[in-house]
């Protein structure tokens, strides 16, 4: 019948429509995602009492995006690599601390990670006292290496994982983390 015909019309066209809605949704959600960054890499010395001091290090977690994110997993670790250690081939660094944290738009969280090694906070003291006495060969500065490397993955609305990577060098001369431009690890999705 007739009115069958219009109302099987109507269904199509409204279901037509909500296809049109949910794939605008989508694509709105997608150009003004979330975009997690890190930023400010500090070093930070964590004192207890009737404990040794820890060396941990300190840094923003900024979401420069449009829209929020809530992070599934963050993997860092601090290391010293000696000249024959090359960079991780495949993370995790470190177990995932942080879950379910939430970033609105333009919202920062401040992050300590502290490494529960004792021995680190005296390997960077004698790395900071003996930087003076590096040496550079031929182009290559032959300072030691202190690392800060990670990953953060986060969810934007619709749940689609996102991924941010570092990998920052302590700079003992100005006493700064610089990245190291290098796209494996120092990345945004």
């Amino acid at each position: 019948t007739m009115a069958e015909k219009q109302a099987t019309d109507m269904r199509e066209s409204l279901s037509i429509a909500k296809q049109s809605v949910d794939l605008a949704r989508e694509e709105f959600i997608s150009t003004h995602r979330p975009r997690l960054i890190v930023r400010r890499v500090s070093i930070e010395i964590a004192k207890g009492k009737g404990v040794p001091d820890l060396l941990g290090v300190q840094f923003i977690v900024a979401n420069i995006g449009d829209t929020r994110g809530t992070i599934v997993k963050m993997s860092l670790n601090i290391w010293f690599p000696d000249s024959s250690q090359n960079l991780p081939a495949i993370p995790p660094y470190g177990e995932s601390i942080f879950p379910a944290t939430v970033l609105e738009s333009g919202e920062s969280a401040p992050i300590t990670h502290v490494h529960s090694a004792a021995d680190m906070l005296i390997r960077f003291q004698r790395l900071e006292q003996s930087v003076g006495f590096a040496s550079v060969d031929g182009g290559n500065n032959t300072a030691p290496a202190f690392l800060f490397i990670g990953f953060i993955t986060y969810e934007d609305k619709l749940k689609r994982k996102l991924r941010t990577a570092f990998c920052r060098s302590y700079n003992f001369s100005t006493k700064r983390f610089d990245p190291i431009p290098h796209p494996d690890y120092e990345y945004r999705d």
